[in-house]
């Protein structure tokens, strides 16, 4: 397969008859067969990501750019899961770091991935990985990154999930903290590996790699490996081991709430406003109650329409439209403990059931089958 993906983007650009046979021959059978192959066994993703990855490789129309579009093609075709294993060996040879980027859309595995990566980063410094070493690497934000920085030494291996991003006054500073943070890193033989649901920048990224396919069955992801923009070939993944991912999974949830809280830097008026006021309100509860998703547009119509009830400047009502999301989304993944402890109330109860709801539904819609 690669061979003839190779000898069809070299002969693109002449212009010849043959060049167009080869190139609508192209469009019609390989595009196919590479997403079947890379489906084969359960591989799939949520239906819009799906739907997505496979435009990306059988576009509706002839690509502007051909060339781009062949590299992606071959790039498929390219199993370079060996690539990457080497290129970390020669650099931990070289007694340098590795960092690595890794997107996709959520609940691809990335987190999983990046503990794997760690073990075995962990194992070529002759460090085995403990369960327990899990928490003592893996940061949710800025502030705690540079305490685990401090105790790192040559060889260790630093995670940093950015499952949500801050905002907001000092946001700009703390990205440039970051930005260099990771450069200096560089002489340390400290390695680092970024999580984030979309490409972002971090310019001393030697590698990204783009979650496009999992499977739940062989706990597996696939992505495509990137090298400066470019395309280099598909990496499958193993997620980690089950006493790693617990670990893991456990400061995860636990952050979840911290995090949010540190992005929107609410007071007790917002919560207040947003427990108190909206989610007590029958009418509000019925509008939202009837949504097949909670969308920022309905959503702060339906809070201007309650601006006398709620008592808030217009600023404050789109803070409480963003903070109610963003809690919506991640209360059905804390425990009761978790959000009291940042908290320090219950949510109301129709706030829960709502948000519980939403979380079901969409967990349904990204069940394949």
């Amino acid at each position: 397969m690669r061979h003839e993906l190779n000898l069809a983007r070299g002969r693109v650009g002449d212009n010849s008859q043959e060049n167009w046979v080869i190139m609508f021959t192209m469009m019609g059978r390989w595009p196919d067969n590479l997403i079947a192959y890379h489906e084969e066994g359960g591989f799939t993703a949520p239906r819009l990501d799906l739907l997505h990855w496979k435009s990306t490789i059988r576009p509706a129309a002839v690509p502007q750019d051909w060339e781009a579009y062949m590299a992606l093609v071959v790039a498929y075709g390219t199993d370079a899961t060996a690539e990457l294993q080497r290129h970390i060996e020669d650099r931990y040879g070289a007694e340098a770091n590795f960092f690595a980027l890794i997107t996709g859309f959520t609940g691809s595995g990335k987190s999983s991935c990046a503990v794997t990566l760690m073990r075995f980063i962990r194992h070529l410094s002759k460090r085995p990985l403990a369960p327990d070493d899990v928490k003592k690497f893996v940061a949710f934000d800025q502030a705690q990154l540079g305490p685990i920085l401090q105790r790192c030494v040559r060889g260790d291996v630093v995670i940093l999930d950015e499952e949500l991003r801050t905002s907001g006054e000092g946001s700009r500073t703390r990205a440039m903290t970051a930005l260099n943070v990771e450069n200096t890193l560089r002489a340390t033989g400290v390695s680092m590996i970024i999580c984030s649901p979309e490409v972002s920048e971090h310019v001393a990224a030697q590698i990204e790699l783009r979650a496009f396919l999992y499977n739940r069955e062989t706990k597996r992801t696939k992505f495509m490996m990137y090298k400066k923009g470019v395309p280099i070939g598909y990496v499958d993944l193993a997620w980690c081991l089950p006493q790693d991912y617990a670990v893991y999974k456990a400061i995860k949830q636990g952050n979840l709430a911290r995090t949010l809280r540190m992005q929107f830097q609410p007071d007790d008026l917002l919560y207040e406003a947003i427990m108190e006021r909206m989610f007590t309100n029958p009418r509000f509860c019925g509008f939202i109650d009837k949504l097949n998703k909670v969308k920022k547009n309905l959503l702060l119509a339906a809070v201007s329409n309650m601006s006398s009830r709620l008592q808030l400047t217009e600023t404050q009502q789109k803070k409480a439209v963003d903070l109610c999301i963003a809690m919506m989304e991640v209360y059905p993944r804390v425990t009761d403990a978790e959000w009291l402890e940042v908290w320090g109330r219950a949510p109301a109860p129709e706030f829960a059931r709502i948000a519980k709801k939403f979380y079901l539904e969409a967990e349904m819609a990204s069940t394949p089958g």
